[in-house]
């Protein structure tokens, strides 16, 4: 009765819990600052209630908002930190999971799919709950107790069970549209076949690479006529969507003199505990900072001169066997280093050293002070503008030209598709953002310039058009010379002949081997596959382009096809390929569920 009781009491909290599973399949995080997304919303704004919005589906800010802090908090319980940077990532996530499910529930109702209460129950005892293979009441010394599970599933006493028989009533439909789209995936004998022939035949080939190399740039000529003939046969092609020009102001993230200070002080203290006698290895074990070095005492072997950087190099062959070295300051931060010994090795001289590496990372009271700097110019951005703000600051103006709806990264700042949102929504020209903030530093933004949908003029693209068209005409002209060695081939010529008249041709033997991986010298291609299956010992290939060269190959031989060990894999085979096909199927549907549908997403105006 107890862990009944229980179990009705957190019921309400399991509730919220299993709802926003079901929503989000991927474990995400919170909010910078630990800021509850609410209030970050804000006022005054059209749609003010709408996260976005899905055919005739509303995604109000509410749902969003308690997903995302729901899953905030188990990032957080993982002890991890977030900056803006993975924000947006999370964000992301966690509105492809919305929008994934919607589509999903969509589709339920179109092929009429239910769960009946036999599946609800035989999926409760056969799959408990994740939440539940969690939950203290069924755990037994440190394992979930099924027998325990079983006996309170067998015997319910009120309505404890609700939230969970909701969650499959939703998800098992869904699940029978996903098993029934992944059926009409199929594979055919013929692919099983080619399967077993890349995986478990071998070949021996010889092949000959004809580089691009061989018809350089200077000898393709691309007159005006031809640029502006191409122009204009594909001027769509030249359409340039709307775009953003923004200004941005950044406060880099590193550690200040005190910061390596305390570093320093660090690292003569250890020197110090070892002239006194502790043990060198043992304190590398402890402190040290570089990934191999815990487990080997700080050992970095034998090294000669120049082989690491400048200043760790000089201090070792500055030294004496057996010196205590350091602090020594290089990029990764503070190096104590043992001289072992030195030797001679083909007239160069080498160091045997040990070291133990101490970082150099940013302390509270810095990342602090750069917040609150960070925070105090947005706030004068916003009081008397951001240029203004920037003067008084000191700090250079840095700006993002031609930025489009569809980027997510942004250059010196990585992975912010937040800056596109922001960009892009209705905010007026002038704007700031938010202040955001990535791995390395705090970032504020200001959307200066709207760059109405246009054709490009000639002048603009006439660069990038000439480079398409040389780069064809180079690879035609590389196709006739490929044609004219392979009718020297037909003629009795071999490849080592052939290779002789021109060194930039390359020639390859490869021994005995598989298909399924790239060739030696070549890389691989599906074409290339394909022509090496399908040929009899001695034939030759016709040229095949692969990047930056046309590839002949001649099959000198390939292992006996053993139609026993065929028929033995073949079920194997089938099962893999089957397996490969259901996923790209049912993500292939799934894309086109996406672009289909008329998605609305109002994140950036919201918040």
């Amino acid at each position: 009765m107890g862990v009944m009781q229980n179990l009705r009491e957190q019921t309400h909290v399991i509730l919220w819990g299993v709802l926003i599973l079901f929503l989000l399949s991927m474990t995400i995080g919170g909010l910078v600052g630990g800021a509850d997304i609410l209030s970050l919303f804000s006022k005054d704004q059209k749609n003010l209630n709408l996260a976005g919005k899905i055919d005739d589906r509303e995604i109000d800010i509410r749902t969003f908002s308690d997903a995302l802090n729901y899953q905030t908090q188990q990032y957080r319980d993982q002890g991890r930190e977030i900056d803006s940077r993975t924000m947006d990532m999370l964000s992301d996530r966690v509105w492809n999971s919305i929008v994934n499910e919607i589509l999903m529930d969509q589709q339920v109702d179109e092929y009429g799919f239910q769960a009946s209460d036999e599946e609800v129950y035989q999926s409760l005892v056969t799959n408990p709950p994740s939440i539940l293979r969690q939950h203290p009441a069924f755990i037994t010394d440190g394992k979930f107790d099924y027998q325990k599970y079983y006996q309170v599933l067998s015997n319910p006493q009120g309505d404890e069970w609700l939230p969970f028989e909701y969650q499959l009533r939703v998800q098992l439909p869904m699940a029978k549209v996903a098993a029934y789209i992944q059926s009409l995936a199929t594979v055919t004998e013929a692919e099983i076949k080619d399967e077993y022939l890349k995986k478990k035949i071998n070949y021996t080939l010889e092949a000959l690479s004809i580089p691009i190399a061989k018809v350089t740039r200077e000898e393709i000529e691309v007159t005006d006529k031809e640029i502006e003939e191409r122009y204009n046969k594909n001027k769509e092609d030249y359409l340039q969507e709307e775009t953003r020009d923004l200004k941005y102001v950044s406060f880099p993230i590193v550690p200040s003199k005190s910061d390596s200070q305390s570093v320093e002080f660090f690292a003569k203290d250890l020197i110090d505990r070892i002239t006194t006698g502790e043990n060198f290895e043992d304190l590398a074990a402890e402190f040290t900072e570089d990934p191999s070095g815990a487990e080997t005492g700080g050992d970095l072997g034998w090294f000669g001169e120049g082989r690491m950087v400048k200043p760790f190099s000089d201090a070792c062959f500055n030294a004496k066997k057996g010196d205590l070295v350091g602090p020594v300051l290089t990029q990764f931060g503070y190096h104590i280093i043992k001289v072992e010994d030195f030797r001679e090795t083909d007239g160069n001289r080498e160091v045997h050293a040990r070291h133990i590496l101490l970082k150099i990372k940013i302390g509270p009271e810095t990342q602090n002070a750069i917040n609150s700097q960070a925070n105090l110019f947005a706030y004068d951005a916003n009081e008397m503008g951001f240029e203004a703000a920037a003067d008084t600051f000191k700090v250079e103006i840095k700006t993002i030209s031609k930025l489009d709806k569809n980027s997510k990264y942004v250059t010196g700042l990585g992975y912010l598709p937040s800056v596109t949102r922001f960009a892009f929504s209705d905010k007026p020209i002038g704007s700031l953002s938010q202040l955001l903030s990535t791995e390395n530093a705090f970032v504020l933004f200001k959307l200066e310039k709207v760059n109405p949908k246009h054709y490009q003029s000639l002048e603009e693209v006439k660069n990038s058009i000439s480079s398409v068209i040389s780069k064809e005409k180079r690879e035609a002209k590389l196709k006739a010379i490929a044609d004219e060695v392979l009718a020297e081939i037909k003629a009795g010529k071999s490849f080592t002949e052939i290779k002789e008249t021109d060194p930039k041709y390359v020639f390859s033997e490869i021994p005995a081997t598989t298909l399924d991986k790239p060739l030696a010298n070549l890389g691989s291609s599906n074409e290339l596959t394909g022509a090496i299956i399908a040929m009899e010992k001695g034939q030759v290939s016709k040229p095949i382009y692969m990047t930056g060269k046309y590839v002949i190959v001649k099959l000198l031989d390939k292992s006996e096809f053993d139609q026993a060990d065929y028929d033995h894999e073949k079920a194997k085979l089938k099962d893999e390929l089957l397996t490969t096909k259901k996923g790209t199927y049912y993500t292939a549907w799934m894309q086109a569920l996406t672009d289909a549908a008329d998605i609305f997403d109002n994140r950036a105006n919201v918040f």
